[in-house]
């Protein structure tokens, strides 16, 4: 909890330092496999894209996801270059935390995905987590396709 703490602090003061482009809500389905058994559900939340350079932006995030009894929390602090004016590789550290286990547990991604503006404010993502690090020893990996509005 503290490092999700430090985290959110750490954004909140970057914040600060860069322009800023604005918050955006976000939904989805989501797939997520623990030990290579996957279930299908939803993940909804918001962000804020900051403007770091002409063509790349940082966008943490704050989502919650629900699969069949997992709930989760997704912290994904992505990072978008732009490859032209509507599509976006993006690619960041996702932390998560899993309260649906005997002991809570918190872990790490390493997420790589696309977002393509379908206008100005409108868009849709799509995202692969890989587990990096976590509390326990099960694997978990997350997939994700959704729709996001800027504001």
């Amino acid at each position: 909890m503290k490092r999700l703490f430090f985290t959110i602090v750490a954004l909140i003061t970057l914040s600060n330092l860069n322009a800023q482009d604005g918050f955006s809500a976000k939904l989805g389905i989501n797939n997520v496999s623990v030990e290579g058994e996957g279930d299908t559900g939803f993940y909804l939340g918001a962000g804020y894209q900051f403007e770091l350079t002409e063509t790349i932006d940082l966008e943490p995030a704050l989502l919650f996801s629900s699969v069949e009894d997992l709930n989760s929390v997704y912290v994904p602090i992505m990072f978008k270059y732009g490859v032209t004016d509507q599509m976006s590789f993006v690619g960041g550290p996702q932390i998560n935390y899993v309260n649906d286990f005997e002991d809570a547990a918190f872990g790490i991604d390493l997420a790589l995905g696309l977002t393509y503006d379908v206008s100005d404010e409108f868009y849709v993502e799509a995202r692969y987590g890989f587990q990096i690090a976590r509390d326990t020893e099960f694997n978990l990996n997350t997939a994700s396709i959704g729709l996001g509005y800027r504001f």
